[in-house]
């Protein structure tokens, strides 16, 4: 099971992804890992055209998580696959795939 972690500020609470070495709120540099939990898929775009690093089509999507930070992610689904969701919806953790782009 794929879990991202995510960086809260000890002193604003502020959450970052992926990890700074400031708090980009209070620039302070102490930071707890957080676990990124309950992925929703607010929103997703199927790109056609991409970079000699990617298989098109690829579809990314916008997830959103408890803690209310919004992440874009690629997501290894099917286009057939994604068509039939209702937005917003829950999506299993293991269809996402974290690029650093």
């Amino acid at each position: 099971m794929n879990q991202f972690i995510a960086w809260k500020c000890t002193n604003c609470q502020y959450i970052l992804f992926p990890k700074s070495c400031r708090c980009s709120n209070c620039k302070k540099s102490d930071f707890d890992k957080i676990k990124l939990l309950n992925p929703k898929l607010i929103t997703y775009t199927v790109v056609s055209v991409t970079s000699k690093h990617f298989k098109p089509p690829i579809i990314l999507g916008l997830i959103e998580y408890d803690c209310k930070i919004k992440i874009i992610h690629k997501l290894n689904l099917q286009i057939d696959q994604i068509q039939t969701f209702k937005l917003p919806q829950f999506i299993d953790a293991n269809a996402i795939e974290y690029v650093n782009f």
